[in-house]
């Protein structure tokens, strides 16, 4: 399932983007703090529908905002995981 991450780093204040590069079945999207293992995000991605997450969902983990992330992506043919960096 290709996927695109981004801006990655990203930066205090920015939202992050993630978008499908080509067709697939809808897929699931949850966002998990990598030092907390906290869940801070989890939403639908579809081909059509790139998701834009507001930088103030990570501002709410229990952690700083600042850190790793890890960014799983998964639907019922495969799963793609990817880090994702917060300055």
């Amino acid at each position: 399932m290709p996927i695109i991450v981004y801006p990655n780093p990203t930066l205090k204040g920015l939202p992050v983007n993630i978008k499908m590069t080509s067709y697939v079945d809808p897929a699931y999207v949850e966002i998990t703090n990598l030092v907390t293992g906290e869940r801070v995000f989890t939403g639908k991605l579809e081909f059509s529908n790139p998701l834009s997450i507001d930088y103030s969902v990570f501002t709410k983990s229990k952690g700083s905002s600042f850190g790793i992330y890890n960014v799983k992506v998964f639907n019922k043919k495969s799963v793609v995981n990817e880090k994702l960096i917060m300055r």
